[in-house]
């Protein structure tokens, strides 16, 4: 039908910024409306932003081909100056829009035959002269052929490199034992979901997120008693949390549809919540790297060759790892996976959790030897 296009009005908002209002009508009842800002401030940033929302009618009342649609575009670009804000970053990328926006309102080749679409919202700091890292982000990718989104909100990385905590800034001398112990943490959030373009804006998305925390702690220390000898006990401490865990379960009286009949099988049952799980792990290690020194003279008080200098390098190493009952939660459990019951299967409660499981110690014992 008739229409009129790209009518609307343009304004500086400020020094900085710039708003765009446009729309486009239809005499058979569609219409496009956009609202576009460009900001620039020397510096510090620039980027735009834009959103477009459409109501999209195709065909004609009353016949088959009539069509009724919303449609939407969400674009938004965001570059922060180097030299703004030494030690954090922000930065936007953001290109969502449904997946008929492009078809039924774009005129434009490529954005027709572009089905995958990406967007990041980024943020990272450190902090001068300490060891701590904090990054955050979210993410989305978008199929517009099979209409599937995927979204990380959000997700957050913190760390704390190596660190002494023990040791004295004006120490002198010969250190401590208790001054060579070494710490580290981090610790990741992370939030997914896999949903389809019709659920993306309801409550189902939160029934669908995949939700996880994790953060580790790992304590070390080395000392060495007497020279070419060292000894390095560890201390590893590991922690998970989910809104979810599972539960199997034997049923012997299960009915499965598909083959209309009774057949034991386990059961795996999904329960909500906020459940935490943890793991804390010893180990000690020591070796000894002695270094051997000899000389060979030959016999021959003649020979060009005076001396033979020659080193042995032998290597001896020990390792062991105990098992302490209670040092961790009971993540892991067993289910009867016969009719029999002889046979049984373990599992963790975490199981597809995003972060896995944390291991547990298994007592074990290495002795090693070698010779160069």
């Amino acid at each position: 039908g008739f229409y009129l296009s790209e009518g609307g009005y343009y304004f500086a908002l400020n020094d900085y910024f710039d708003l765009t209002l446009k729309g486009n009508i239809y005499s058979n009842g569609s219409w496009l409306a956009t609202a576009q800002s460009t900001y620039n401030r020397l510096y510090k940033y620039n980027g735009n932003f834009s959103f477009s929302y459409a109501k999209n009618i195709s065909g004609h009342v009353g016949l088959e081909d009539y069509n009724k649609a919303t449609n939407y575009r969400l674009g938004w670009i965001f570059n922060q100056d180097a030299k703004a804000s030494p030690g954090s970053r922000f930065s936007a990328s953001v290109n969502l829009s449904s997946s008929g926006y492009e078809r039924e309102n774009s005129y434009v080749v490529q954005e027709h035959i572009t089905t995958q679409k990406q967007s990041s919202i980024s943020y990272s700091k450190t902090w001068d002269r300490s060891p701590f890292n904090l990054s955050a982000s979210m993410n989305h990718s978008q199929n517009n052929k099979n209409q599937t989104v995927s979204l990380n909100i959000p997700k957050v990385n913190f760390s704390a490199n190596r660190i002494t905590p023990f040791k004295s800034r004006n120490s002198s001398g010969t250190a401590k034992w208790y001054e060579e112990i070494q710490l580290q943490y981090t610790a990741a959030l992370d939030n997914q979901v896999s949903t389809t373009e019709d659920k993306l804006f309801t409550g189902q998305v939160w029934k669908d997120m995949r939700s996880g925390f994790r953060h580790e702690a790992p304590l070390s220390l080395q000392f060495r008693p007497f020279r070419n000898f060292s000894i390095s006990p560890s201390l590893s401490y590991a922690g998970v949390a989910y809104t979810q865990k599972i539960e199997k379960t034997w049923d012997p009286n299960y009915y499965n549809p598909d083959i209309n009949e009774v057949v034991g099988t386990v059961i795996k049952d999904t329960i909500r919540g906020l459940f935490y799980g943890q793991a804390l792990n010893p180990s000690i290690s020591a070796s000894f790297n002695p270094q051997i020194f000899g000389e060979f003279t030959p016999i021959n008080a003649n020979s060009r060759i005076q001396k033979i200098r020659h080193v042995m390098k032998p290597s001896v190493g020990f390792s062991y790892i105990p098992y302490f009952k209670g040092l961790s939660s009971d993540m892991y459990r067993q289910v009867q996976v016969d009719t029999t019951g002889n046979r049984y299967e373990e599992y963790s409660i975490f199981e597809g959790g995003i972060f896995g499981t944390p291991a547990l110690s298994q007592k074990s014992g290495n002795v090693s030897f070698s010779l160069v």
